[in-house]
């Protein structure tokens, strides 16, 4: 029987610390914990489990979206080698249940990837542009605590550019902004409303008319969601509004709007409606110059 030896691991720039038994028989054990090419991102790949300690995943496919979407393969010990410049990405792996954020830093990293780590998508917003003149604008959303958009219309590339007509019209053929994104789970759900199927389209007008979306955008958000939300006899509701979505999912532009209203549900089905919540303080906001109004879902 050989002697069972702790060994400690730490690599030299910032990562985690892994431990592990291993059965010496013998000989010298090197481990080498410098970057494998240097110049280029390297690392690990763990899996995590409630139930057990971290194990590495070997010859796994990963996808990683940041700004590009970069592809790599773990080798038998998980190890890897990719261009992956500093700053948050989400992993994608086949036994995830949703891809998972990292924040990259320095040239050596373990990935370790949570099964339970929860994400959340949000829903076709919609962003209306209505400024007093045509002008050409630059929209950019950015997510604080990570995030990306994951579908828009139009194309979001960087950042849309458009030019936007008083009357709302974008590039002469769209009625507003379309996009769709996988950020993590910041939503507050203190306060809220319980409301029963049969009631959601009734609420969703009142509610959103008392906050200051006009008819026409109340109308694009029953029309796509009331449809949708058919599965449970009741529907909790957890407003999101400006000040809540700046630290999630916050709208830059090259000019700025004299008005904002956003507001984006949070929404989860329940099987009765026993559950109690505060009532939210719905901010009203006035539509005064060049105004800018979204809508969104977060289905949980």
């Amino acid at each position: 029987m050989g002697e069972q030896i702790l060994i400690t691991c730490t690599p030299r720039s910032k990562g985690f610390t892994r431990s592990f038994t291993t059965v010496q028989t013998g000989g010298t054990i090197n481990v080498d914990l410098d970057p494998v090419v240097p110049g280029i991102f390297n690392g690990m790949v763990f899996r995590h489990l409630w139930c057990s300690c971290d194990s590495y995943t070997p010859n796994t496919p990963v996808i990683a979206y940041g700004n590009d979407v970069i592809e790599f393969q773990t080798d038998n010990q998980g190890r890897f080698t990719a261009e992956l410049a500093p700053g948050f990405y989400f992993f994608e792996v086949w036994w995830l249940s949703c891809p998972q954020l990292v924040e990259i830093q320095g040239e050596y990293q373990d990935i370790v990837l949570d099964d339970s780590e929860y994400c959340e998508d949000v829903d076709k917003p919609n962003i209306y542009l209505y400024p007093e003149e045509a002008i050409e604008l630059d929209v950019e959303i950015v997510f604080p605590n990570g995030g990306m958009v994951v579908d828009s219309v139009p194309d979001y590339g960087d950042g849309w550019h458009v030019t936007v007509e008083p009357s709302g019209l974008i590039d002469g053929q769209y009625e507003y902004l379309f996009y769709e994104g996988s950020l993590g789970d910041y939503s507050q759900y203190d306060a809220g409303w319980v409301v029963p199927v049969e009631e959601l389209e009734g609420f969703f007008r009142d509610n959103m008319a008392l906050t200051g979306f006009t008819e026409k955008e109340i109308d694009d958000f029953v029309e796509y969601w009331i449809p949708r939300l058919t599965d449970y006899p009741y529907y909790a509701m957890y407003p999101q509004y400006n000040d809540q979505l700046e630290d999630m999912l916050r709208l830059e532009f090259s000019i700025q709007p004299d008005s904002l209203i956003r507001l984006i549900y949070c929404i989860r089905g329940l099987a009765d409606g026993n559950l109690s919540l505060a009532e939210p303080t719905v901010p009203v906001f006035e539509r005064e110059g060049f105004t800018v109004a979204e809508w969104g879902v977060i289905l949980k």
